[in-house]
């Protein structure tokens, strides 16, 4: 079975948090998000490649 991280909105998740355990399912830390299994952050903003979708999200932290 594969590991997966869900967010749910209106729910507190620390970014850094998120930021590891995106990591640790092999997704690799770029500057500009390209292909599948690239994730980039910057400041509030996380940007990441699913390996299942066509095209990279845009998710942004409320602080």
């Amino acid at each position: 079975m594969f590991e997966t991280l869900k967010l749910y909105t209106h729910k507190e998740i620390p970014l850094d948090e998120t930021v590891h355990q995106i990591a640790h399912l092999g997704y690799r830390r770029v500057d500009e998000v390209l292909e599948e299994g690239d994730f980039s952050l910057r400041g509030d903003t996380l940007e990441i490649f699913p390996v299942n979708i066509s095209s990279h999200l845009r998710i942004e932290w409320a602080f």
